[in-house]
């Protein structure tokens, strides 16, 4: 992901999840990866995905793969 589309998501992120009160950038996992698709998209192949630290509001954390 670019910068932009980094803070894209965070942010549409936090607006769709009230209970997150964090999201950080914490790398791009480079792997191959392939993306089944259904009847109305193709499966493509892709080259890793992004991770994001996320930190809910009661002190949990998880993490969030992006394709």
């Amino acid at each position: 992901m670019t910068p932009d589309q980094i803070a894209d998501f965070k942010k549409r992120y936090l607006d769709k999840f009230k209970d997150a009160v964090s999201v950080e950038h914490k790398g791009f996992k480079e792997i191959k990866c392939l993306i089944l698709g259904d009847a109305e998209s193709k499966s493509k192949t892709v080259d890793g995905y992004d991770i994001f630290e996320i930190t809910n509001a009661d002190g949990t954390i998880r993490e969030e793969r992006v394709c």
